[in-house]
C-alpha cells in the first residue's frame, strides 16, 4: 500500500507566513508540520512508500527537507508543475495526478498535508482492513456551526449513508478530517471526476461519485487534530503541541 499526502496548495490566508515557504513545513515546535505525519505512518507496516505531492514553487522546499529525514519508508516528492494559486489543480486534482503519474493500482491511505493530529492511523487501518472497503477518518467537531467548513456525514452502522462538502445546513456533527484509506476499485472513478470537473466542483462531487458505487465507511478518530488554515490556528498549536502529546 502507499501513503500520499497532498501538500501542493498555496496557503494564501496564511500570508505572509506561506509566501515563501509551505504550509506543510511550517514549524511547529521547532519540527516541521509534515514530519509529524510521517512519524505517524512510519508506524504503518503495509505502508511500503510514502508520495508527496507540492508544486513547482516549492519543490525545492521539499526536496530540502526530505534530505534531513530518517525515515524507514521510501519517500518520493512528486512536483504537480503548478506556479500560483490560479493554476491550482485543487485536490481531486492533486490525487489524480500522483494516481496518473505513479500508474498507482493499489488501495491508498491519503492524507491531507496541513493537518496536525495524534490519532494511532493504525486504529484506522485495521477498521479499513475489517470492512475490505474504502473509509473516511471522522469526528465530532460539536458544533454544526464548525460543521460547515468540512465535508460532512451521516453513519449508520459504520457505513456513510450521506456526505456533503461544507453544507450551509449540515445534517450532523459529525466532520471528515482528511484522513482517508482509499480502495485501489475507486481510483479510475477519482481520475475520472477530476477530468470531468473543475478543481472547486470535484471537490464537492468525488465522495458522492465512489458512494453512488462503492460502500464508504466513516471511522472516528479520538484526539487532538488541528487543521492548520489560519494564523490564528497556526499559533494556538504552535504555543501547545508537544510531541509527547
Amino acid at each position: 500500500m502507499k501513503a500520499i499526502i497532498l501538500c501542493a496548495g498555496y496557503a494564501t490566508r496564511l500570508y505572509p507566513l506561506t509566501l515563501n515557504k509551505p504550509k506543510a513545513l511550517l514549524s511547529i515546535k521547532g519540527k516541521p508540520l509534515l514530519s509529524y505525519t510521517l512519524k505517524k505512518i512510519d508506524s504503518l507496516e503495509e505502508i511500503e512508500e510514502v508520495l508527496i505531492i507540492t508544486n513547482e514553487k516549492f519543490y525545492n522546499d521539499f526536496l530540502k527537507w526530505k534530505n534531513t529525514l530518517t525515515s524507514s519508508k521510501k519517500i518520493k516528492i512528486i512536483n504537480n508543475n503548478t506556479n500560483k494559486e490560479e493554476e491550482r489543480l485543487g485536490m481531486v486534482g492533486d490525487l489524480a495526478f500522483v494516481l496518473e503519474k505513479e500508474r498507482i493500482n493499489e488501495d491508498v491511505l491519503l492524507i491531507l498535508g496541513d493537518n496536525l493530529f495524534n490519532f494511532d492511523l493504525k486504529e484506522l487501518m485495521n477498521f479499513f482492513n475489517k470492512h475490505k472497503s474504502s473509509v473516511l477518518g471522522v469526528r465530532d467537531v460539536k458544533s454544526l456551526e464548525e460543521s460547515k467548513k468540512f465535508g460532512n456525514v451521516k453513519i449508520k452502522d459504520e457505513e456513510i449513508i450521506f456526505f456533503e462538502e461544507k453544507p450551509k445546513n449540515p445534517s450532523s456533527t459529525f466532520a471528515v478530517v482528511g484522513t482517508y484509506v482509499l480502495s485501489k476499485s475507486v481510483l479510475e472513478n477519482i481520475k475520472k471526476t477530476a477530468k470531468e470537473y473543475p478543481p472547486n466542483k470535484a471537490a464537492f462531487l468525488w465522495i458522492p461519485n465512489i458512494m453512488s458505487f462503492h460502500k464508504i465507511y466513516g471511522f472516528e478518530l479520538k484526539g487532538l487534530w488541528y487543521d492548520i488554515g489560519d494564523k490564528e490556528t497556526y499559533d494556538k498549536v504552535n504555543n501547545s503541541w508537544s510531541e509527547e502529546i
